[in-house]
């Protein structure tokens, strides 16, 4: 989850916000990539409260570092509301929209490698099945009139493993 302000803005609007880093080599951006963007409009109370709690949790344990301080969030015990508690209750509307990015839209050379996880798969030689289940390996070919299998590790025969070949209802 990103956090931005608008607050020191002319427009309640952000643009050009960073949503995520993905490496240019990265096998999802080889053909078209999904990405579904929520928005939540903060109060400027709950955007400093999670700002805080930010700051306690991620920039702590150098010496630049700010010191941890006590959060305050619209929570409180029943019974002693004096006592501090750990929380922020807001109520939002949700914006959302899913992102399409194609490869073509990309400023990459035409010939650009992405990461491929099946560059270092081979297919084994010739044992007995056992030697193949023993090692991790799963069968993909049978050595006729012998009990010989060719094979390779799951990860690299197995496409379940990495995927689904059910298409997403938003594709």
């Amino acid at each position: 989850m990103r956090q931005g302000s608008t607050a020191q803005l002319s427009q309640d609007a952000l643009t050009n916000f960073p949503l995520l880093a993905v490496a240019g080599q990265a096998e999802r951006l080889a053909i078209r990539y999904s990405l579904l963007v929520s928005q939540v409009a903060e109060t400027a109370e709950e955007f400093a409260y999670y700002e805080l709690l930010r700051k306690n949790t991620e920039a702590v344990g150098t010496v630049n570092d700010p010191l941890p301080t006590q959060l305050t969030g619209n929570v409180h015990r029943v019974g002693n509301a004096q006592e501090p508690v750990l929380g922020y209750v807001g109520a939002h509307t949700v914006q959302a929209k899913r992102i399409f990015i194609a490869r073509a839209e990309l400023p990459l050379p035409a010939n650009w490698a992405f990461d491929n996880p099946y560059q270092s798969c081979t297919i084994g030689d010739s044992l007995a099945l056992s030697s193949f289940v023993g090692m991790g390996s799963v069968p993909i070919a049978y050595v006729p009139m012998s009990p010989l299998f060719t094979g390779a590790t799951r990860e690299c025969v197995d496409c379940r493993l990495r995927g689904s070949n059910v298409k997403p209802s938003f594709w």
